[in-house]
């Protein structure tokens, strides 16, 4: 999941972790310890909002959010060089066949309205990229232990501080069993294997 961030020249990565920490940690380090790696750990489920919170210190002024266990091979240099100073996140949305359904509305290039459940006549998809600046997270309410990213992402929206990029390219989510054997499959034959 990081090789296209890898093979546009990233290689400054912070991770909000929880559960099996450790052993992602591990990981990380052992394969790819060559890169500039930082780690905030939740104590407690914060949700991805809250661990960003946390995890502030570690993060640049402008910086890019790509969930786990999403895949999606695009440009992430545009993504990042799309957010003006009048917007305070750019999400990477796509109408390309997925097996996602619609949970975005797009308008004059921002982000109108955001349902992390769907169930909407919505055609674009948020593919679980963006890129943020350090100052959304000031939206985020303090007084909370656990946030969701949609709560930020209502923020963003009601203030139209949440541009749109639409991307072609179809990404995998791989949040279920079944997404990631499909996602697995993707892969192999992509590398000529079957």
């Amino acid at each position: 999941m990081l090789q296209p961030l890898l093979a546009q020249g990233f290689e400054d990565f912070c991770f909000c972790l929880g559960h099996l920490a450790d052993q992602v940690v591990a990981h990380l380090r052992c394969r790819w310890g060559w890169l500039r790696l930082s780690f905030h750990v939740d104590a407690e489920p914060l949700g991805t909002a809250g661990s960003l919170r946390a995890a502030r210190r570690l993060l640049d002024q402008r910086f890019l959010l790509v969930l786990g266990d999403t895949y999606l091979d695009i440009d992430y240099r545009s993504l990042l060089g799309d957010l003006t100073p009048d917007a305070l996140g750019v999400m990477a949305v796509s109408e390309a066949v997925t097996e996602v359904p619609g949970n975005v509305e797009i308008g004059g290039g921002r982000v109108t309205r955001y349902d992390k459940v769907a169930g909407t006549d919505a055609t674009w998809v948020d593919t679980g990229a963006m890129a943020l600046s350090k100052r959304a997270l000031d939206l985020i309410d303090a007084t909370s232990g656990a946030a969701d990213l949609g709560e930020l992402f209502g923020q963003l929206i009601s203030r139209n501080a949440l541009l749109a990029h639409p991307v072609g390219q179809p990404f995998y989510d791989i949040g279920t069993p079944e997404r990631l054997r499909r996602f697995a499959d993707h892969l192999a034959t992509g590398l000529g294997h079957q």
